[in-house]
Formats: structure tokens, sequence, C-alpha cells
């Protein structure tokens, strides 16, 4: 038997966003935070269909959409390491293995 289990540094599915900074940068960085949100969403599809066709168990566990959104330092992908951040990723990971919600999948 095997069991996987998948931890995502981000989420899954990621919240539409409408307006981008009028700059090439600003572009430029929303260009690449899709790419890699695709890039994500792609690779985890894959570990899915291998999981399902193998017949392995497979748990994940992801930020949801809206946690620790509203600390300063998520505008960036390097700001996202701050400390604020950080420790709301944290705490939120604790409360849900505490709630036994961690697992999404």
């Amino acid at each position: 038997d095997v069991t996987l289990y998948a931890v995502i540094n981000g989420t899954l599915n990621a919240p539409p966003q409408f307006s981008t900074q009028d700059s090439l940068i600003g572009v430029g960085s929303r260009a690449i935070a899709l790419l890699l949100d695709e890039a994500q969403a792609g690779a985890m599809d894959r570990i899915r269909h291998t999981a399902e066709r193998a017949g392995w168990e497979l748990h994940v566990a992801a930020i949801e959409p809206g946690d620790c959104q509203a600390h300063r330092c998520t505008s960036g992908i390097v700001n996202q390491f701050c400390r604020e951040y950080m420790t709301c990723l944290f705490e939120t990971a604790k409360r849900r293995h505490a709630t036994g919600t961690f697992w999404m999948e």
C-alpha cells in the first residue's frame, strides 16, 4: 500500500486578480505568478492522476484562498517570506491540525 502526502506552499485555486500595476514590471510579475500557479496546478493534476491510476491514497494540504492575505507582505513573491506571513501560515496549519482539517483530500 502506498500513501502520498503533498504539502503545497500556496493555494491550489488562487482567487482571480482583476488589477495589476500599470507598468512593465507589474505586468511581468503578474505573468510570472500566473505561470507558477498553472505549473503547480498541472503538477498536482498529474500527481492525482498517477495516484488514482495506481490505487494509491493521496492526502493534500494547501493554503486556502483568503488565508493570510491580509498581511502587508503578500504582494510579491520575495515578500511572502516575511515574518508576519510565515507566522500566519504556521498558526493556520496548527489550527487546522488541531481541528482535523489539515488534509484537504
